[in-house]
């Protein structure tokens, strides 16, 4: 995975819909046949909620760039990039982050290798033996509510298998649905 899809995490399979009123029909439609469930973002709703992307104030070496400069659109797309990247970083190391930038909560940052601190301090670490581990505030998840690598991967491959049984049975749609382009990096 790039530093980009980290970035975007669940965003990056979201649908997009013109409209409030055509995503909620989606939904209905949806619940109607008992099909499942998706994630869909209204582009009426983002216009209104869009932030110009946040600016890098720490001028921080560690900084690479700011992931909307690497992130290309065409200008129907741009609300995308900018509302769902316009406040991540691109840095070398999350160890190496100021405690200037550790204290702002305004940002998320990213790793090229997929190293993933967001702004509640969970810090997500990819390419490990056992996959993807998490950890918040520094300590690392443990007890009875962490699963253990076999029962994750079952629980994933029993998952997996859903998905593949839903996309089969999916009812199509009748509203007008835009296709989010894939998201290349420079």
């Amino acid at each position: 995975m790039t530093a980009i899809e980290i970035a975007l995490g669940n965003a990056a399979k979201y649908l997009v819909a013109d409209s409030r009123e055509d995503a909620l029909d989606v939904i209905d439609a949806l619940k109607h046949s008992q099909r499942g469930r998706v994630s869909i973002v209204p582009v009426d709703m983002m216009k209104e909620r869009v932030k110009p992307p946040l600016k890098d104030p720490f001028h921080d070496k560690n900084i690479l760039a700011r992931a909307v400069d690497v992130v290309h659109a065409d200008a129907e797309n741009r609300l995308l990039i900018d509302y769902f990247l316009g406040n991540v970083l691109i840095v070398r190391s999350l160890r190496d982050l100021s405690e200037e930038a550790l204290k702002d909560p305004r940002f998320r940052y990213v790793t090229p290798d997929g190293d993933y601190l967001d702004q509640r301090a969970m810090i997500r670490g990819e390419n490990s033996p056992d996959g993807p581990a998490e950890h918040s505030a520094g300590r690392k998840r443990s007890g009875s509510s962490m699963m253990r690598p076999p029962q994750w991967r079952k629980r994933l491959r029993r998952s997996e298998k859903n998905v593949k049984r839903l996309r089969k049975s999916a009812v199509p749609v009748s509203r007008k649905r835009r296709h989010i382009p894939a998201v290349t990096g420079n």
